[in-house]
């Protein structure tokens, strides 16, 4: 799968609040103020249905009612350990019903949480001078209506955080299937642009020098200097037969032998005269798979004769495991005693499995 074609995973986080809006309403306000001491708290929110308590922190107001100030602040309370975490504004609503003296908390206000001489774990922030006495205490006070002092809380409560993920549907686009070795056939059977011709059973066949030049250093080395072929763009082959050349030609157009069974010795011939090593492992290969008794021999003189190193040993193991049965058949008796040098390696390796030597 291409990098473009790889599926996009996003994942979103954002942090759950709960808004809440509180109205404490301390009625008589003026018996509190003439006290100008002592402390009142309201009920717990938010609540539930039944009036109780609800979520996993409880929040509630106290008033400190001083000589000089009443102070304002807000707690919360909760058995869990972690700290709660939110934003507030504290505020008085007047005779018209607005919001007036507002005081607002910094963002993201830690409320840790402590346990106190009661056993409740509590913590609080706010104001210890929220507003002057007098401005409450003065007769025909704004900030009292029908002597009620009405306090209003709006709370912006840090619940949690949450994880959006998903991913990214990816266009699928439906690319051709190559058809580059197809194209070079094309290429090998049509005569445009081509530069060389190659002649063999008197018979011409149109190529390309850079092809061939790209695939055989032998070919590459021909176009490269001041060699007959090159000057004359012509290269006359007489000891291999047409279908032979164009089989070659085929492999070096497409890398695609179709008559490698047909034709294994002759193609092992060729890409030795080339300088082809992966046509040659190729033909290598395919010999090797049909070593026999009778063949043996004659796979030795052929690896050797064309340097052919693998299909080489492959085959003098191969007679080495069947020595007798190898030399009693015509093929060494008529053809491998004109090789001394194969002969007296062979030898040297029955020797050196008869002795216990290792084999080299």
């Amino acid at each position: 799968m291409a990098e473009s074609e790889i599926p996009r995973s996003w994942c979103t986080t954002r942090p759950k609040f709960a808004v809440l809006n509180f109205t404490w309403t301390i009625e008589d306000a003026q018996f509190y103020l003439a006290q100008k001491s002592g402390t009142i708290r309201s009920s717990c929110f938010p609540v539930n249905d039944a009036g109780v308590g609800a979520g996993q922190y409880k929040w509630y107001l106290r008033a400190d009612f001083g000589s000089i100030y009443v102070g304002l602040h807000l707690h919360v309370t909760s058995e869990r350990n972690d700290p709660a975490l939110a934003e507030f504004s504290l505020a008085i609503r007047d005779k018209a019903g607005e919001a007036i003296n507002i005081h607002r908390s910094q963002k993201n206000t830690h409320f840790k949480l402590r346990r106190g001489k009661d056993g409740k774990k509590d913590a609080s922030s706010g104001w210890d001078n929220f507003i002057r006495h007098n401005m409450l205490s003065e007769l025909g006070s704004r900030y009292l209506h029908d002597g009620k002092l009405t306090f209003i809380c709006e709370l912006k409560e840090f619940q949690s955080r949450v994880n959006v993920s998903g991913k990214d549907p990816v266009q699928q686009y439906n690319v051709p299937a190559c058809n580059f070795a197809q194209n070079f056939e094309t290429m090998l059977f049509c005569e445009r642009f081509s530069d060389v011709t190659i002649i063999v059973e008197e018979k011409e066949i149109r190529a390309h020098k850079i092809v061939l030049a790209a695939r055989s250093p032998v070919f590459d080395a021909m176009f490269n200097n001041t060699m007959r072929e090159n000057l004359e763009s012509r290269v006359d082959i007489e000891d291999f037969s047409y279908d032979e050349i164009q089989e070659l030609l085929r492999y070096i157009y497409t890398g695609k032998v179709p008559k490698l069974q047909e034709q294994t010795n002759r193609l092992l011939v060729m890409s030795d005269k080339y300088d082809l090593s992966e046509l040659k492992t190729m033909c290598e290969q395919a010999l090797g798979a049909n070593l026999s008794i009778e063949s043996a021999g004659g796979m030795l003189i052929l690896a050797d004769t064309y340097d052919a190193a693998q299909l080489k040993a492959h085959a003098m193991q191969f007679i080495l495991n069947n020595a007798s049965e190898a030399m009693d058949t015509e093929q060494w008796k008529l053809e491998l005693v004109k090789y001394p040098h194969l002969l007296d390696a062979v030898c040297r390796g029955l020797a050196e499995r008869k002795d216990g030597r290792p084999q080299i």
